[in-house]
């Protein structure tokens, strides 16, 4: 029989050893992963430094049946034709790198490019004239590269501030065609609305050379202007001739002008 007025005392209590487990194993792994994101950060920071890249401008041409294939596709084309190559670029950070390349513009689907760039970085300098051949033996049909130059420390960035491109007409289409490239001409403004987007875009602000001349006709869009920013599809659907490139005609992107042109 029990005495009255004894404390009773159940089972002693245990610290919870899987508890203290688990936060050994939290703070475990939380250590583990400020070390990688400073081990990533510190690669950064060394990559970072000046002189410690090397960036090379490419120019290419993008045409034939190549030139239905999109821009993501075109990186994609690009970083597997590096790796068949002996000339690895730099890569990005992170957890997914991926080779440091930069396209001023990109070009859309279905229009030929006689004159793109795009520019690459490496570690060490590569020898550019080894490179070029390298890549156009690694190239598929419809994609050649015509030139590759080793830019000075320090130089910017290519920046594009217009393009030229080229389509060609034919004899029916081309009725009335300079009078009405004269009447586009002529506006203050020519405003249209992007229905995917709802943007307006002042098309007749982008045209800074606009003409027809020996069945073909030639443009040249700015394009250093958001405002400004207009298609060369959209130049075709102000002189009333966009439906030539539902007829198997192609636009043809004839060069790319940069700042410091």
């Amino acid at each position: 029989m029990r005495a009255i007025g004894r404390p009773r005392h159940g089972p002693r209590q245990r610290p919870r050893r899987g508890h203290a487990r688990s936060r050994g194993t939290q703070e475990s792994r939380t250590g583990v992963g400020r070390v990688m994101e400073q081990a990533v950060m510190d690669r950064d920071a060394s990559a970072s430094q000046p002189g410690a890249r090397h960036r090379v401008r490419l120019r290419f041409r993008k045409e034939g049946d190549l030139r239905l294939i999109g821009h993501r596709d075109l990186i994609t084309a690009l970083e597997r034709m590096f790796r068949r190559v002996d000339a690895t670029p730099s890569m990005s950070g992170g957890f997914h790198p991926r080779p440091r390349m930069s396209f001023p513009l990109s070009l859309a689907l279905g229009i030929v490019g006689l004159d793109e760039l795009f520019e690459v970085e490496f570690d060490d300098p590569p020898d550019v004239d080894r490179l070029l051949a390298d890549l156009n033996a690694a190239a598929p049909p419809g994609l050649v590269f015509t030139a590759a130059s080793l830019l000075p420390p320090g130089s910017r960035k290519a920046v594009v501030v217009a393009a030229s491109y080229e389509l060609e007409i034919p004899p029916d289409a081309a009725a009335g065609l300079a009078e009405r490239i004269a009447a586009l001409l002529a506006e203050k403004s020519h405003v249209v609305t992007r229905a995917h987007r709802e943007r307006r875009v002042d098309v007749r602000a982008a045209i800074e050379s606009l003409a027809y001349a020996d069945g073909v006709l030639r443009m040249r869009l700015a394009t250093d202007s958001a405002a400004a920013a207009a298609k060369p599809q959209e130049v075709l659907a102000a002189l009333g001739i966009d439906h030539l490139l539902q007829s198997g005609r192609h636009l043809t992107r004839t060069a790319l002008h940069l700042a410091t042109d």
